[in-house]
């Protein structure tokens, strides 16, 4: 990586580095180049507590050296450790989604009346993304057991704690009228599910989750969301609470499961979600606006 960086750098007006990153920090440290660097900040390293302090000096070497810090939200550049360093050189780039902008083809749209068909009058939440720990699935699989007939939840993804999520579904007695294991989904089978749920369910809880990517493809479908509030994390940006959906600032099952009553039950509510979402989404996560504010970045600011 260094050679090639050694080889290339030249050739471009900026680099931009999607932080956090040693291999790319390591190779910027020795090639040295004088291209104007800007750092793309997803978040402080919030793990790996030991190897950081071995990694922190080479990580303050770049953050000095970088021209310019992108966020995706003000909670990436004001709760970070390095806030301090990132002052009078940072500003906020969100993330975009384009997945909803071409809307349902003519398979797709059979797929969604099939699905309906199914699950007729039921109220659907979704899930979609890795099975992991810090995204509190276990608290989801809870919710799913307060909830009555009227709901079913179905988890989309593949990840390490699905056998035990399996499990604790079972042991809570849950079966496919109430929750849905459906493994990994292609972009075309995300956007029916998008579109076939009424509410999009994301129970993260930790720093880990800065952002939460597929809670704004869901955004983008005019989809409420039920979240948790982390304080120092960048999903209040997507799912604003009250506005687009409702954040729940405990960690109780119940207080989860009665927001998703509360929005559901309400088809006042539900409406001005829903089109909140929509709004929000063309407001702050165009593509197109994020491409040029990029370019803008690039040409003045760094």
């Amino acid at each position: 990586m260094i050679a090639k960086l050694r080889q290339i750098w030249a050739q471009y007006d900026a680099i931009i580095v999607h932080m956090p990153d040693p291999m790319a920090n390591l190779a910027l440290y020795f090639a040295r180049p004088k291209n104007k660097i800007i750092l793309y900040w997803h978040s402080d390293i919030v793990s790996q507590k030991n190897l950081v302090k071995l990694y922190r000096p080479l990580l303050n070497w770049l953050v000095r050296r970088a021209d310019y810090i992108l966020g995706a939200t003000p909670a990436h550049i004001e709760h970070s450790e390095y806030k301090e360093q990132f002052s009078g050189k940072s500003g906020i780039l969100p993330y975009f989604t384009d997945i909803a902008d071409s809307g349902l083809n003519e398979q797709e749209n059979k797929q969604l009346l099939t699905l309906r068909g199914r699950y007729r009058d039921r109220k659907i939440l979704l899930y979609t993304g890795r099975l992991v720990h810090y995204k509190n699935l276990d608290m989801l699989i809870k919710v799913a057991s307060l909830l009555d007939g009227r709901y079913v939840l179905i988890i989309a993804g593949e990840g390490e704690r699905l056998a035990h999520l399996k499990a604790l579904a079972a042991e809570l007695g849950l079966h496919e009228d109430k929750l849905i294991f459906l493994g990994s989904l292609s972009n075309s089978e995300l956007r029916v599910y998008y579109s076939l749920c009424d509410l999009f369910v994301f129970p993260s809880n930790k720093k880990n989750e800065m952002f939460g990517m597929s809670m704004l493809e869901a955004v983008s479908f005019g989809k409420p969301v039920v979240s948790c509030k982390v304080e120092g994390s960048g999903m209040d940006y997507v799912n604003i609470n009250n506005i687009t959906g409702i954040q729940v600032s405990s960690a109780s099952p119940h207080d989860f499961a009665d927001a998703v009553k509360q929005i559901l039950d309400d088809n006042e509510l539900y409406n001005t979600m829903s089109a909140n979402c929509l709004k929000h989404v063309k407001q702050n996560f165009a593509s197109d606006a994020a491409a040029e504010m990029l370019t803008q970045l690039i040409t003045t600011k760094a």
